[in-house]
């Protein structure tokens, strides 16, 4: 313990030492998912896979932080034998649970020596637990000892009263068979809506690969999947129930999504959580993988959410297999999410995407606080990275954009300047907060031919008419702007100017005074 203070300690001290961090945080620091059971509101239940354990599996999670100034520092305390916390990030590791943990202390700081804590407690033991092995030679009861050896013994096994029960799969392959048809009558989906547990977890240290076959998706009541590899798409890949709380998707890799109907606006990408009453709370996608999708988002279309987290995501390879229609952005921010934050993501795609939307397509007016940080992306010259849009029907709201690297130009449609209100909506709209601060922004000379974007100090708009000035309605401050990444950055985003380092764009310092910025996440196997 006296060590571990004594590291906070100095990971305080460097950052009271650094000039000009970032600025003062926006909102509370907050843990949204790790918290006593059956507290919080939406009140987190005890079957939630974070109090549960099965004795000689590794348990693993990872602490879902928002507000507050990034980057963090975390500490257990009262944690039992053989549990280690990554200090960094939060992950936590229980690698031979053998009994009950009693509880557990969670802490975390900030950058501006804020601290909050929680407390938790996992519950050993192998009631509630299925396992289901490809490699099984024969269909078993679900026991760790005599596994179902298909997703469909699975389901033929389990049934309505196991929803909450957690599933471990064992390394190999599984098909999705289609129980019914979604995405308006056209494409098959595995229907898990009423039946079958919905928490799936990979086996440590093996590789699980399940396969759409380009015709199946999953549809889910609720879901939480973690060390799972999916594959082969043509709508969605995964499509989640609105409306549902703390649904998690970790240390996954999506690989191959060719949308094949992208004229009816059916939302296509790997993952799609569509609409419900009320919001869904405490949405988390955490250190995943995702590539080659054509046609359709990586992350989105997200629907209806409220404190949603999309943290330390690798997308990369867009459009790189098959024939689709251009990719519509790497995350799709849609209708009605509040206080949702996009933090520590890396994004590169160049190549083979359209002009418009590609890393991110926000239609800001229905997002509440969207919060967008500490993000590399690479899109590459002459594309409009970022999009922050409105739609006539509902309020503007608040947009903070700051301490992200942004290879490509940063765009504002349809913001009326001369009086900060938006286009079309009935009556008026006025423009929320929108601040954008201490990015690095490379590109940002590029003018686009042949369309209405008009260019102001490196950030481009569109807006009802050129007269409207609507630059006036966006705080641009103490960005780094260059039309090129020579002398700026390197081929890996980060500074070539190192003393610029804890001042703009991604890179963040930790405890040791080291500076990081986000790589492909580790632990996932090739398919």
């Amino acid at each position: 313990m006296r060590k571990q203070i004594l590291k906070l300690f100095l990971f305080l001290l460097v950052f009271f030492m650094l000039p000009n961090f970032a600025s003062a945080a926006n909102f509370p620091l907050e843990i949204t998912n790790i918290k006593p059971a059956g507290t919080g509101s939406p009140a987190i239940p005890a079957t939630n896979r974070i109090f549960r354990a099965y004795p000689g599996i590794e348990y693993n999670i990872r602490a879902a932080v928002i507000g507050g100034m990034y980057p963090f520092k975390f500490l257990l305390s009262n944690a039992p034998v053989g549990m280690i916390i990554n200090e960094d990030t939060g992950e936590i590791s229980w690698p031979n649970p053998q009994a009950n943990s009693g509880t557990i202390t969670l802490s975390v700081t900030d950058a501006e020596n804020t601290v909050v804590t929680t407390s938790w407690a996992i519950a050993v033991s192998t009631v509630g637990f299925y396992f289901v092995d490809a490699n099984a030679p024969t269909n078993g009861t679900g026991a760790i000892a005599s596994p179902f050896n298909s997703l469909s013994n699975m389901i033929a096994g389990t049934g309505a009263a196991h929803l909450t029960d957690i599933l471990y799969f064992r390394g190999g392959n599984y098909p999705l068979v289609a129980s019914g048809t979604d995405c308006g009558g056209v494409c098959n989906s595995l229907k898990l809506t009423d039946n079958a547990p919905f928490t799936w977890i990979g086996y440590p240290n093996e590789a699980v690969n399940i396969s759409g076959n380009n015709d199946v998706e999953i549809r889910a009541y609720q879901f939480w999947y973690d060390n799972l590899n999916f594959s082969d798409f043509n709508y969605h890949g995964i499509e989640g129930q609105g409306g549902r709380d703390f649904q998690t998707i970790r240390r996954c890799k999506f690989i191959n999504l060719v949308a094949v109907n992208t004229g009816t606006n059916l939302n296509e990408g790997f993952i799609y959580i569509n609409r419900g009453t009320p919001q869904g709370y405490g949405l988390i996608i955490q250190d995943n993988e995702f590539s080659y999708f054509t046609g359709g988002s990586g992350i989105g279309s997200l629907y209806d959410t409220n404190k949603a987290l999309i943290e330390d995501n690798y997308i990369h390879d867009a459009g790189g297999i098959g024939v689709g229609s251009g990719v519509n952005s790497a995350i799709g921010i849609k209708d009605n999410d509040d206080r949702m934050t996009v933090r520590h993501n890396k994004i590169i795609i160049p190549n083979g995407v359209s002009i418009f939307g590609n890393a991110m397509n926000a239609q800001m007016a229905e997002v509440d606080d969207l919060e967008v940080a500490f993000n590399y992306f690479n899109i590459g010259a002459n594309k409009l990275a970022h999009e922050f849009f409105e739609r006539p029907d509902l309020p503007q709201k608040v947009l903070y954009y700051y301490r992200n690297t942004l290879v490509g130009a940063l765009g504002f449609a349809y913001i009326d300047g001369s009086n900060c209100t938006m286009r079309n909506t009935v009556p008026l709209s006025p423009l929320g907060a929108v601040e954008v601060k201490n990015n690095i922004l490379i590109n940002t000379g590029t003018v686009f031919a042949g369309t209405t974007w008009i260019l102001n100090s490196g950030l481009v708009y569109h807006p009802t008419s050129t007269a409207n000035s609507p630059w006036l309605c966006v705080t641009d401050v103490s960005n780094l702007k260059s039309a090129s990444t020579t002398g700026i950055i390197d081929s890996d985003g980060l500074l070539v100017n190192r003393s610029d380092v804890g001042i703009y764009g991604w890179e963040a310092a930790n405890g040791s005074g080291d500076v990081f910025a986000p790589s492909a996440p580790s632990g996932l196997s090739v398919m």
